[in-house]
């Protein structure tokens, strides 16, 4: 039996009979061979409404049946767009484990779908118990964000991390988490670890936040003369709560009473500042914290700036003569490597800074006051950001010079400025501050290096804790004053700065 799909198909087929009489034979044989077309082409029953314009997005999902190839029963199913399906598999690599233990973890992450995902990365989020070692390959930023690119269809790539692990979670937790984002959106997955220690033993080792001895400091950016007794308190109070035992608190604001005329003016401004000032010392000494005068600008290290420097260093010294609160030290942080010609004119502008530290140091002698500078990590030869510069007939690196002249002031302190949250692996705290306490150690005898954190709001994210955990920032400062507890340039840790730490939760 012939089924014919449409009108237009009868009217031909009734046409070509009605007129066989006056067709030839080669006539004849053609009407008989559209009609056996017809016959096999309505063997497959017509589904306009499922046919797309785009052929490549058509499934009529073809079965087998005894009588021939037909189409399933389940034409909803027809159409099967193309499409990116990422995918995301993590797993811990073994099974056996416990404190102190090296912990290592596979990401697989793959395209399961038709056409390539586009723009894929992973972010891997750690638990408070876990302190990031190292990864294949190595992340882009920090030590938690992959930028793996585009993932063809059946692609897929891995990413080895491994972790210190500190201590068992508890199951109310969600563990370690890894998310894969492309452009069909995020797929996460988390990992629970520490199941292997027993109940009793589920307790965390303290961070050793600071060693007896050493530094644990932090800056206050109010002068005392601006500060409300509330804002004191808060500060000097959330410090000892938190075991700091040095603050750094700024007096550049002393040169607006410096540039004033000779007077009585002059004079009871001065006194004012220098009363704040004691005032704030002796509610810190009280809690058991010294006090630095911190002061400093990005240009004060040139020639034509330097009096404001000196005018600093005198007011200090002449400020521990006549107050019983002393200030402890006097520190500078002047950052030539924020100036707007400095890429063109490093070398000048590194030796002029080094210049101001030689003469300061002299302008010194015969004082009590210690002396500390506050320097980027990178004024040595490992990153290769900085020039080598004669100075005083002697060719080296800013910190190689800097370590020599602080070193004839004792109780000198380097303030390494080392931001990362993260203190082990490539570009970690550690790595980057490694070299100059091994300078530090072998070479000085009077001056420490100091490892400074940040906590503030401050780009790129990796340098900062800020948005992270006080659990975290400290598990990294451990990990630092446990790395170099044991070298004699290591002089402590310093957190920049005050306001945001004490807001860590």
């Amino acid at each position: 039996m012939i089924y014919l799909k449409n009108t237009n198909e009868w009217s031909i087929f009734y046409s070509m009979l009605n007129n066989v009489k006056k067709t030839s034979f080669i006539g004849f044989l053609a009407l008989i061979f559209f009609a056996g077309f017809l016959f096999v082409y309505n063997r497959t029953p017509y589904i306009p409404s499922m046919v797309s314009k785009d052929e490549s997005k058509v499934d009529l999902t073809l079965t087998q049946h005894s009588e021939g190839v037909k189409t399933s029963d389940n034409l909803n199913a027809v159409v099967v767009p193309k499409s990116c399906s990422p995918d995301l598999s993590f797993s811990l690599l073994q099974s056996n484990f416990k404190i102190g233990d090296i912990v290592d973890y596979s990401l697989v992450v793959s395209n399961k779908g038709s056409v390539k995902c586009k723009g894929a990365s992973v972010s891997v989020y750690y638990l408070n118990q876990e302190v990031f070692v190292d990864s294949l390959p190595k992340a882009n930023s920090g030590n938690y964000y992959w930028r793996l690119g585009d993932l063809a269809a059946g692609e897929s790539k891995n990413i080895n991390i491994r972790v210190k692990y500190l201590g068992t979670i508890n199951t109310k937790d969600i563990g370690t988490e890894a998310c894969l984002n492309t452009d069909k959106g995020d797929v996460c997955s988390n990992l629970i670890i520490g199941g292997q220690v027993a109940p009793s033993e589920q307790v965390l080792p303290s961070p050793v936040v600071v060693d007896s001895g050493k530094e644990y400091g932090t800056w206050v950016w109010v002068a005392p003369i601006d500060m409300t007794e509330e804002y004191k308190n808060t500060v000097i109070n959330g410090a000892a709560v938190n075991k700091i035992n040095t603050i750094y608190v700024t007096i550049d604001s002393y040169l607006n009473i410096f540039s004033l005329g000779e007077g009585p003016e002059k004079e009871a401004k001065k006194k004012a500042y220098s009363d704040a000032l004691e005032s704030f010392v002796k509610s810190a000494n009280a809690k058991g914290i010294e006090v630095d005068a911190e002061a400093g600008w990005r240009d004060w290290a040139e020639p034509k700036e330097r009096y404001k420097a000196y005018a600093i260093v005198d007011y200090i010294i002449e400020y521990n003569k006549t107050r019983s609160a002393k200030v402890r030290a006097l520190q500078y942080d002047v950052e030539p490597y924020l100036m707007s010609n400095y890429e063109t004119t490093k070398a000048t502008r590194l030796n002029n800074f080094v210049g101001l530290i030689d003469e300061t140091v002299k302008k010194m002698s015969g004082s009590n006051l210690r002396f500390s500078i506050v320097i980027p990590h990178f004024y040595d030869d490992r990153q290769k950001w900085t020039p080598s510069f004669n100075y005083n007939g002697v060719r080296d690196y800013t910190f190689n010079h800097l370590v020599r002249i602080m070193d004839t002031r004792p109780g000198s302190m380097i303030i390494l400025m080392s931001y990362r949250n993260f203190a082990l692996g490539e570009n970690g705290t550690v790595e980057i501050s490694d070299a100059e306490i091994d300078l530090a150690s072998s070479v000085a005898k009077n001056t420490k290096v100091i490892v400074a954190q940040e906590v503030g709001d401050v780009d790129p994210g990796f340098v900062t804790f800020f948005g992270l955990s006080k659990e975290e920032y400290l598990s990294q400062i451990s990990i630092i004053n446990q790395t170099f507890g044991n070298s004699a340039g290591f002089g402590g840790v310093s957190v920049h700065y005050i306001d945001p730490f004490l807001e860590l939760r």
